[in-house]
């Protein structure tokens, strides 16, 4: 052990740092989750990055937040939720060009790495493709059945996809508001600042 640091002592650290995040106690949180991290001693420090870069994001301190989360990335290169946590930021920073490279990093991992709750998330997400992909085959796709199945595609890290319904949602009558809110994120994304007007 490092000074007496156990990784049982890390554990129940992490531990109490999740719990004080789940509280609302971000500042405490992230002092805890720091502490775990800079003991971590020869482990990767995964948990540690993936949770500080979740405390950071909640604090508004994106760019701080994605340094954690490709810390996160670098020592588990197979997780997606990292990814998904730049994705998070990005979004949050108004930089569509880094969510959608990291959307579609998302899109390229294997899920069986990835936790019981992240799993759950990407299998809601894909019940709400194949279900909203039905509905807009019918008689009468409707515009926000095509928002809602790009937003869901968008989520699951396809974007092109998503900016193909977002498109088609913008055709018809009654598309919500954001439509085109994203369909200009994703002319930004491509560089393209004439399309984003």
């Amino acid at each position: 052990s490092i000074l007496g640091y156990t990784p049982e002592s890390r554990v129940a650290l992490l531990g109490s740092a999740r719990v004080a995040f789940q509280q609302g106690r971000f500042t405490e949180a992230l002092a805890r989750c720091d502490t775990s991290l800079t003991n971590a001693g020869p482990e990767s420090g995964f948990d540690e990055q993936l949770l500080r870069g979740n405390l950071l994001l909640a604090l508004g301190r994106f760019a701080e937040a994605t340094n954690a989360y490709r810390s996160a990335a670098s020592a588990k290169p197979t997780a997606p939720e990292p990814h998904w946590g730049i994705a998070q930021a990005a979004e949050a920073a108004c930089d569509y060009a880094t969510m959608r490279d990291a959307l579609n990093a998302v899109s390229k991992l294997d899920f069986a790495s990835a936790s019981r709750a992240y799993r759950e998330q990407r299998e809601r997400l894909q019940q709400t493709i194949v279900a909203t992909g039905r509905l807009i085959q019918g008689a009468d796709p409707s515009a926000q059945g095509y928002f809602t199945m790009a937003s869901a595609l968008r989520d699951s890290g396809r974007w092109t996809e998503a900016m193909d319904a977002f498109a088609k949602s913008s055709e018809l009558p009654g598309s919500p508001a954001d439509t085109w809110f994203w369909l200009g994120a994703g002319a930004m994304a491509d560089g393209d600042s004439e399309r984003a007007r």
